[in-house]
């Protein structure tokens, strides 16, 4: 705490104030003197009266002593400063106001925005700087900005930036909105200060951490004044990531409840030519997922939407994704004049969803395929095998009759009998197979038996297979006598399979049975090439894209398709590529890059789920690093009543108001007194 007196010329004279017990000490040093003949009736009626008369007399005394001691103050005019070490009344300050502008600001509690009163205490606060003071505001978003590269002392600029600023829909960069204020403040003179203008949200700003220097106050102005309940739409996922035309494709849309009670909401599904709705129960702080089905006859990217009623807190009620649907499956063959090849080409081309490509040895594969199938396999194209599972796809590979290659039998060596040598077996009598692993998901589609069962078929050849083969493999399929006869391994990303079937008529009658091609069907459909999840796009972050060619960059237009919104983007030549990177994006939707009228590409922005959950924290409660302490003000007003301290004359005059009240009242009560004793 700290005072300051306005008038500190007059502090001589606060003597005044023993001047009520001067008097009264002066006033009893002459007593009168009263000549009687005696002195008995006056002793009693004396010693009656004391005992009144003296208390009276103290209270009067405390009374007047106060009125003095109020008056004088009164006339210093104290002003009262609340916190020691910001109390500056005539100090050179530098504040860096920062203002939240994440999504969350935009929720509205009663006729305004958090964001709206947000810009009113932060102008309150620049109403607290005096002349010389310097200043500058930093919108907190997903990419902080500062009005000033430097502060400044036009105050009223600043002013002019808050009254038009917009809330942004992204997310908030707290410690970088505080870097960028401590760079700001870096050199500034005068003592410096940080005031963070913002809701609080719990969220972010639990897992934020702020370290200030010892030297820069940290002030906080929540501007949240209840807990919003609000549902959201916060993820959507497609159930194959790039299906095939007219393959199922389910697509998981999760809802979210952010409020302490249950709540019942109706999820409504758009997708080209198919409207659905599914109403769901979601407990307290809990998501519940609501899932549709559609078949996509064409290819293309198709745009599905999941949508619920609209609430206080708009924009999470709506999320959208994009559904690359392509034509078929490209499966490369090596090996098509092999018997066992030259049946797998057969059954790819009763697939409509698959597309074979026959491969020679020593070429370079596409890089569109899906998978491979390697029929009587020694090794050739290893490394080209490798990046196909690296991409995440399937590879099925019939082992040639000899030494395994390495890919196979890691570690295997030739100096261990059989241990990387497959020899030819002759079955006599043929022999069948059996499901080694029934709950393999490879094998819900013969459940019902409407498709017969996989392991049908007798086989009169077989390769004999070291064991170690494929380490942490797993036999799928296998011989009544437990050799494998289809074993699968996980690689980094895709998956590896061991086929030990051969097909040609002499080995087996397996290649005329119509279950060879639903297991392959099967293989091919739940072990294809799945695109790399890449990072999402958020609402208020930028978006990139690249193509070739250098040329005619200052043409690349970025898009949102609801309205017609044009982003700006920045592009730069680089290797041969031009790479394009718009600004912040306005709202989550879907937005189409375009080159003149070329269409380059669609990219579906969401919003960020964290921003969803209005729950605020006390500002006193935030992760700061030490020494950073927040001192929390109600408001803007607040802040100039820092700077300038509080007036205490109003409360000294109405206190010596009181204190004559009180007077009266003691000196009337005992004069009463006195006229009853008389």
């Amino acid at each position: 705490m700290n005072f300051l007196f306005l008038n500190p010329g007059l502090l001589s004279f606060a003597a005044l104030i023993a001047a009520p017990a001067l008097i009264h000490l002066l006033a009893r040093m002459h007593p009168p003197v009263w000549r009687i003949s005696s002195v008995r009736f006056i002793r009693h009626a004396v010693r009656r009266t004391t005992r009144i008369h003296r208390p009276r007399s103290w209270l009067l005394l405390i009374l007047r002593t106060l009125l003095f001691a109020a008056v004088v103050l009164a006339f210093l005019r104290p002003v009262f400063f609340p916190h020691r070490t910001l109390a500056a009344w005539s100090a050179r300050r530098s504040v860096v106001i920062v203002v939240d502008a994440s999504a969350s600001m935009t929720c509205v509690e009663g006729a305004q925005s958090r964001f709206d009163r947000a810009c009113a205490e932060a102008a309150a606060v620049l109403s607290s700087l005096r002349a010389g003071d310097h200043a500058d505001v930093v919108w907190m978003g997903a990419r902080p900005q500062a009005v000033f590269p430097v502060p400044g002392a036009n105050i009223a600029r600043l002013r002019q930036a808050l009254r038009t600023g917009r809330c942004t829909l992204g997310r908030a960069d707290i410690s970088g909105a505080v870097r960028m204020a401590l760079d700001l403040l870096g050199e500034a003179p005068g003592r410096r200060q940080i005031c963070i203008v913002s809701d609080f949200q719990a969220g972010p700003w639990q897992q934020a951490s702020v370290r200030l220097p010892p030297d820069v106050d940290l002030l906080a102005v929540p501007v949240a004044r209840t807990l919003v309940p609000n549902l959201a739409v916060t993820r959507v996922t497609i159930s194959p990531a790039a299906p095939v035309a007219g393959e199922p494709v389910q697509c998981l849309c999760e809802v979210t409840n952010f409020s302490p009670v249950p709540r019942s909401v109706k999820v409504r599904f758009a997708a080209p030519g198919v409207r659905n709705s599914q109403l769901v129960k979601i407990a307290p702080w809990q998501s519940a997922t609501a899932a549709f089905s559609r078949r996509f006859p064409k290819p293309g990217v198709q745009t599905l939407r999941c949508e619920i009623d609209s609430d206080k807190f708009a924009p999470d009620n709506t999320a959208v994704a994009l559904c690359s649907v392509r034509p078929y499956l490209q499966v490369g063959v090596l090996g098509a004049d092999r018997p066992t090849g030259a049946a797998w080409m057969r059954v790819l081309a009763a697939l409509s969803s698959v597309r074979a490509v026959p491969l020679a040895p020593a070429t370079v594969w596409p890089d569109a395929l899906d998978a491979c199938l390697l029929a009587e396999w020694r090794g050739a194209d290893a490394a080209q095998v490798r990046t196909l599972l690296g991409r995440g796809g399937c590879a099925v590979i019939e082992p040639a009759a000899g030494p395994l290659d390495a890919l196979l039998c890691p570690g295997a060596t030739a100096g261990k009998r059989g241990a990387s040598v497959a020899a030819v077996e002759r079955l006599q009598p043929p022999l069948g197979l059996h499901v080694a692993v029934p709950d393999a998901p490879l094998f819900d589609v013969f459940g019902r038996g409407e498709y017969g069962e996989p392991g049908a078929g007798a086989f009169r050849r077989r390769l004999g297979m070291p064991p170690g083969l494929l380490p942490g493999g797993k036999n799928l399929l296998e011989y009544t006598d437990g050799v494998p006869a289809l074993r699968r391994a996980k690689g980094r990303r895709g998956m590896l399979f061991l086929w030990n079937m051969p097909l040609a008529p002499e080995a087996s009658d397996c290649a005329a049975r119509p279950e060879l091609v639903v297991l392959l069907g099967e293989i091919l459909s739940q072990h294809r090439v799945h695109p790399l999840s890449l990072p999402t796009p958020f609402s208020g972050e930028p978006v990139t894209t690249s193509f070739s060619g250098v040329s005619g960059g200052q043409n690349v237009r970025l898009e949102r398709e609801a309205d017609g919104r044009a982003v700006p983007v920045v592009c730069r030549p680089i290797g041969g590529r031009t790479h394009a990177v718009s600004a912040s994006t306005p709202g989550p939707g879907v937005y189409t890059w375009r080159i003149q009228s070329r269409v380059l590409g669609r990219v579906a922005v969401s919003f960020p789920a964290e921003e969803s959950d209005l729950r605020t924290a006390a500002p006193g409660d935030l992760n700061l690093a030490p020494p950073a302490r927040a001192l929390v003000l109600s408001g803007g007003a607040a802040a100039v009543r820092l700077r300038n301290g509080t007036q205490l004359w109003p409360f000294l005059i109405a206190a010596a108001l009181v204190v004559v009240a009180l007077e009266s009242l003691v000196v009337w009560s005992g004069a009463a007194k006195q006229r009853e004793n008389e």
